[in-house]
């Protein structure tokens, strides 16, 4: 009996094994937004938002013009109420001097009558000369009292020295007719007009000056 024999391998006639399949890298795909998410802004020149239309810009007063006004109005009231204060002291003293003199037999009730009024005009200018010094301080440092009380004090000034300028002007106009006043007359309404127009600008300056006064 003869063996089985192994076949033969690697014979001429023998194909080579395929080489294996070569693959090429590829890069990964960008990843998109995800669902419902607006896609990212590209760089780049873009589209300008829409504008909502020309708003004017708020028109701002000058604090430095405000602090003028209501700096010159204080000096006026300052120099009133320092000018007004003196004749007051006057007359509160020369009342009680008038009553003094005048009480004897001869005018009894003459010299508490006089004397009382002299006192009681010399009061109440007290009283206004104090407003006015005390309101001229209250602008000087800036407090919203001293802007309030300079309005009121103003107001009531500018309506009295209206009263007092339309008055003078009638006397000096039939005083013409008489006789001729001299420059006594033109002086006293020319001292009247000034003071009208520094009651009623003192008004103004208070009013308008807001932004000078503080709140405190």
């Amino acid at each position: 009996m003869t063996e089985p024999q192994s076949p033969v391998t690697g014979g001429a006639d023998q194909a080579p094994p395929p080489p294996p399949p070569t693959t090429m890298p590829t890069a990964p795909a960008p990843a998109g937004p995800a669902l419902g998410q607006p896609a990212p802004a590209q760089p780049g020149w873009g589209q300008p938002a829409p504008t909502q239309g020309w708003v004017q810009p708020a028109q701002v007063q000058a604090p430095g013009h405000a602090m003028l006004r209501v700096i010159v109005s204080a000096l006026f009231m300052l120099a009133a109420g320092v000018l007004t204060l003196l004749p007051a002291v006057g007359f509160v003293v020369g009342g009680s001097k008038v009553s003094d003199y005048l009480n004897n037999d001869q005018f009894s009730g003459l010299g508490d009558a006089v004397g009382g009024a002299l006192i009681a005009v010399g009061a109440v200018m007290l009283v206004w000369a104090l407003l006015e010094i005390l309101s001229a301080l209250g602008m000087f440092v800036r407090r919203s009292w001293g802007r309030a009380l300079g309005t009121v004090v103003g107001l009531f000034g500018g309506l009295f020295m209206t009263l007092i300028l339309f008055g003078s002007l009638g006397a000096l106009r039939a005083a013409d007719t008489v006789s001729s006043t001299g420059a006594g007359g033109a002086v006293f309404v020319a001292i009247v007009a000034l003071v009208f127009l520094g009651y009623w600008f003192t008004l103004f300056a208070c009013i308008t000056g807001g932004t000078h006064f503080r709140r405190t």
